[in-house]
């Protein structure tokens, strides 16, 4: 059997950030378990893919990743990448005070394009603590305040790079879920109200 076919879920999630955060190293990570040590920077947009099994919900799951190279120096996102964009990762380089700074903005560009949507906050670089400039607590505080998810995380040192993927694909997940549930008891309903109005119409013979 092809492997391609042995998963449940295609899900499309997108790394937005300021440049050199270190999402690409951190997809790579990920995907490939590689990393880069030289910034390379990409002119457009990148994306891989990955089947995994997530280890709470136990769901095997295709997930298409994609990074907005290229876009952050302008502070703008292309729409058309959101196109059926079900997770963001919103990451920021714990080393680097603008990077966090910027990250409301990130989030304001994100409402413009898109509705709610499952969103974990990364602060990357945790292997460079000693040149840390943004405090877990500050981290820990922007998510509480947007009500998302947030953990910290290195992707050259193998840190929580999983967790931030995994934590995103079992939130979009639930949220498939309830989606279809409501799906599904919306349609009874709608059935049962016509089905009662044809009783209640019915001419008598």
């Amino acid at each position: 059997m092809n492997v391609d076919s042995n998963f449940e879920n295609t899900i499309k999630i997108i790394l937005i950030g300021d440049s050199s955060v270190g999402k690409r190293n951190f997809i790579f990570r990920f995907v490939d378990n590689k990393f880069q040590s030289s910034h390379i920077t990409i002119v457009g947009f990148d994306f891989k893919t990955k089947i995994c099994t997530l280890p709470n919900s136990k769901k095997t799951i295709k997930l298409q990743i994609w990074d907005t190279a290229g876009q952050e120096r302008y502070m703008s996102l292309n729409q058309n990448l959101f196109l059926k964009v079900q997770g963001i990762l919103l990451m920021y380089d714990i080393t680097n005070r603008s990077s966090f700074d910027n990250l409301q903005k990130w989030m304001n560009l994100i409402k413009d394009i898109i509705d709610e949507i499952p969103l974990v906050l990364v602060g990357n670089k945790i292997d460079r603590e000693d040149e840390r400039v943004v405090s877990h607590e500050e981290g820990e505080k922007f998510a509480k305040e947007m009500n998302i998810s947030f953990l910290e995380s290195s992707g050259k040192g193998d840190q929580n790079v999983k967790e931030a993927f995994y934590t995103l694909s079992e939130d979009i997940i639930k949220r498939i879920q309830l989606e279809r549930t409501s799906f599904i008891q919306l349609n009874s309903n709608s059935n049962n109200q016509n089905g009662n109005k044809k009783k209640c119409c019915s001419k008598k013979k």
